[in-house]
């Protein structure tokens, strides 16, 4: 039978009963009620059945499909406010993202958002626990693009995804410590911007401030590290011999001495570094070559001897 509203009249042989037009009209809103409210039900359950056909479709592998019914269902107030809606929204999103299209990194940020609010409606529950995970998951993604744009030269690329990792991470947990991805990560773009300053000097030159602000943030997590300590010691070294060397030989006393000022202001700037380093790794041959050029540059001989005679044991110990 169709849900559509009838009025029925009854014939009793020739004779035609007759309804009161009271008695109709209350018997038709009845009868209207009746249908809204199941038509209301069908609904509500439509929603549910929604989830249901997302999740059979994301069975299936039909990602558009199961987007469109679990956007439907995100949207009825009968499953808006369940934990397990937002859930599969992000999941469904997440698996989205996966695949290589122009709205990949769209639907990275849509799974975040919606595992987050599978978080906010159900703090405690599997909802939420499997929602923490996928959005850590979803982090190390933005950290392996940080780490691949590394690679490929593309700093600004890098510190981007960087930035969004730290965000993501501590969505998933508030008190996480990321400080051995920060340093690792920091000296990695420290390094980079280093590489892009010495490709071309003048046009790069504010990448030399660049890759100092990055080894100093190692630093500042940890003032112990090695290679924060001594790439920082080798940043002012290299300025000051690259200052030294374009240097003319017919340039006039004074524009000498100022040269020879600012290159022993950079020396002084990268010993404490250097010296801090080879505390650190005391062996270390490229650390002990920058101290014996750095304290021959600022004219402690001996030092620089010194340091030079305790290099060449170190290497006679090593071809042994």
């Amino acid at each position: 039978m169709k849900n559509s509203l009838c009025i029925w009249r009854y014939f009793s042989g020739n004779r035609r009963i007759r309804v009161k037009q009271g008695v109709l009209i209350a018997n038709v809103r009845r009868v209207t009620l009746l249908v809204l409210a199941l038509f209301a039900t069908s609904f509500g359950v439509a929603q549910v059945t929604k989830v249901s056909e997302a999740l059979t479709s994301l069975k299936d592998g039909d990602l558009i499909t199961a987007k469109a019914a679990i956007d439907a269902a995100s949207e009825h107030e009968e499953t808006t406010k369940k934990a397990q809606t937002w859930y599969y929204k992000g999941y469904i999103y997440r698996e989205l993202s996966k695949q290589q299209s122009a709205e990949s990194l769209s639907y990275r940020r849509g799974a975040v958002k919606y595992f987050k609010k599978c978080m906010d409606i159900e703090p405690e529950g599997k909802f939420s626990a499997n929602s923490k995970q996928q959005i850590v998951n979803i982090g190390r993604a933005y950290y392996n693009d940080a780490v691949m744009a590394i690679n490929a030269g593309k700093a600004e690329e890098a510190e981007k995804n960087f930035v969004i990792f730290q965000a993501v991470s501590k969505i998933a947990d508030p008190q996480v410590n990321l400080k051995l991805q920060q340093i690792n990560v920091y000296l990695a773009l420290g390094g980079l911007y280093t590489r892009l300053y010495e490709q071309n000097k003048e046009k790069n030159k504010d990448y030399w401030s660049k890759a100092k602000s990055y080894f100093d943030k190692v630093l500042e997590l940890d003032s112990e590290n090695l290679k924060g300590n001594y790439n920082i010691g080798i940043l002012y070294y290299n300025k000051a011999v690259n200052i030294i060397n374009r240097t003319e030989y017919d340039i006039d006393l004074i524009a000498l001495s100022d040269i020879q000022d600012v290159s022993i202001e950079l020396f002084n700037q990268s010993l404490p570094y250097m010296q801090t380093a080879l505390k650190l790794e005391p062996n270390n041959e490229n650390t002990l070559i920058g101290l014996s050029g750095i304290y021959f540059a600022l004219n402690e001989i001996e030092k620089s001897n010194e340091i030079k005679k305790r290099l060449e044991e170190i290497k006679g110990k090593r071809n042994k």
